[in-house]
């Protein structure tokens, strides 16, 4: 869900001050994310993004999200693979299991960029709230995403990517999986 992008070009972009506005979709589902920098003081050992995000699809279901993400590299300049690691908390609304519940799940990220005339980025995110840090009837949940980027202005990306978020119930609810499905997305910083 989120605000990965090719090599340092979008990390530079927060860096700078500039937002991020993300917007994925197929046919059963879509989602909306807007990314900003968390501020000076936490850019010391690398860059630092807060996300905010709303998830709908269509059998009701809604996620909302917050997170806080570190990412970069194992030395400074240019290196075509960054790792990250952060937290997201979600709050959702299932219909099928017409239940609200929470999570506080741990995040972790890996970019691998490919340098060109089109920049272009293969992006690997993972979020994991176990039972501890699941609350209402949810027993954990799993958000797992890919995609393919390609940078296609140093403002603009587009990209093909796959979305797997899962929430497994407690006490004889439904489990319900919210999208498994490949998705269309672009992205604009401002």
């Amino acid at each position: 869900m989120l605000f990965a992008s090719s090599a340092g070009a979008q990390f530079q972009q927060q860096a700078e001050g500039q937002q991020m506005f993300d917007f994925n979709l197929h046919d059963n589902a879509a989602e909306v994310v807007l990314s900003s920098p968390a501020g000076e003081q936490l850019d010391a050992g690398g860059p630092v993004t807060q996300n905010f995000g709303l998830f709908f699809n269509s059998a009701g279901d809604v996620a909302a999200s917050a997170g806080l993400h570190a990412s970069g590299g194992p030395t400074e300049g240019f290196n075509p693979m960054e790792v990250g690691a952060g937290a997201k908390l979600y709050g959702v609304y299932s219909e099928e299991a017409d239940r609200l519940v929470a999570a506080l799940a741990i995040s972790g990220s890996m970019v691998f960029s490919i340098t060109g005339q089109v920049p272009q980025a293969f992006i690997v995110k993972g979020n994991v709230a176990p039972n501890i840090t699941s609350f209402g009837r949810a027993r954990r949940l799993f958000e797992g995403t890919m995609r393919y980027q390609l940078d296609v202005t140093p403002h603009s990306a587009v990209y093909l990517g796959y979305r797997y978020l899962r929430i497994q119930m407690g006490s004889g609810s439904s489990n319900t999986t919210m999208d498994s499905n490949i998705h269309l997305g672009m992205q604009v910083s401002f």
